[in-house]
């Protein structure tokens, strides 16, 4: 991965700057703000760097493929981060509070209950 983008991303997830949703890359809340999920974390942090890699807009991309792009990075947005997959993983760490340990991609991690935080150390130590 490369690693000034990895840094950016691991600063973004530590900052409390984006709010934590699952299930998606990025959704409104009941207030009308924006949630996301650690990889939605990264495709705002490419569309704010390159937003030609969003042909249609980054508001616009889960529209583009309803099965796949709702859920996961475009394919341009992982190999501009420079990472071998989309949802990169197998990740083991311990559940919130100490709980039990959670194990999968990041994604997984994201809609199991890790933190963004403990995503972000995922990142830092192993990609």
């Amino acid at each position: 991965m490369d690693k000034v983008i990895k840094a950016r991303w691991v600063n973004a997830l530590k900052s409390g700057n984006y709010k934590q949703g699952i299930e998606k890359l990025r959704t409104k809340d009941d207030d009308g703000g924006m949630i996301y999920c650690c990889l939605g974390v990264l495709c705002d942090i490419a569309f704010r760097d390159e937003p030609g890699l969003f042909p249609t807009g980054w508001e616009e991309q889960e529209r583009e493929d309803k099965n796949e792009s709702e859920l996961f990075p475009i394919r341009a947005v992982w190999e501009w981060a420079g990472m071998e997959q989309c949802d990169p993983g197998a990740f083991d760490i311990y559940g919130p509070g100490g709980g039990p340990t959670i194990r999968g991609t990041l994604s997984e991690l994201n809609d199991k209950g890790a933190t963004f935080e403990q995503i972000a150390d995922c990142i830092e130590e192993k990609l």
